[in-house]
């Protein structure tokens, strides 16, 4: 008998030790790391970009050509200029502006185009010039905004600037 005290006094301690442990984890799991978790609060809005240029064409002629830049798109993701090049006798197929242009912001820094859509036309030509929208204009900071072509029909460079 004796025995069979012992047995079932361990056994009893073993399940109170047992639920204590489980009590004890269960505890610890619900109260965390003892803060509060606070609410999610949505992120404000960023400032729109800045689209009162959107729309205004500019030209440069030179060279026997004339191109014309039209400001066309402000999105989130990007600026699209719409390019139209003309001439009568320097063929234009030639010219790929997503090697030959880039976009300046007030601060001097330059971006590179992300792509140039233009199918060919020989002596008219006209395409889309997209570029990644510069953290400046994004933020509000830039000054003006300047596309910047090189090396079509023997002109170094054509500027276009849009002031902000």
């Amino acid at each position: 008998w004796r025995l069979m005290r012992v047995a079932k006094r361990s056994r009893l301690v073993f399940l109170s030790l047992t639920i204590i442990l489980v009590s004890a984890v269960a505890l610890a799991a619900c109260a965390g790391s003892g803060s509060p978790v606070p609410p999610a609060v949505p992120a404000p809005p960023k400032a729109p970009v800045p689209i009162a240029t959107s729309g205004a064409t500019k030209s440069n002629s030179g060279g026997s050509v004339t191109v014309e830049a039209k400001w066309s798109i402000v999105e989130a993701q990007g600026l699209v200029f719409d390019i139209v090049m003309d001439t009568h006798s320097v063929d234009l197929d030639g010219y790929d502006l997503k090697a030959l242009a880039v976009l300046k912001d007030g601060s001097g820094d330059e971006y590179r185009p992300t792509a140039w859509d233009s199918a060919a036309g020989g002596h008219h030509r006209t395409g889309k010039l997209a570029f990644a929208l510069p953290d400046s204009l994004k933020q509000g900071d830039a000054k003006s905004v300047t596309l910047v072509v090189r090396k079509v029909a023997g002109v170094a460079e054509r500027v276009f600037e849009w002031p902000q």
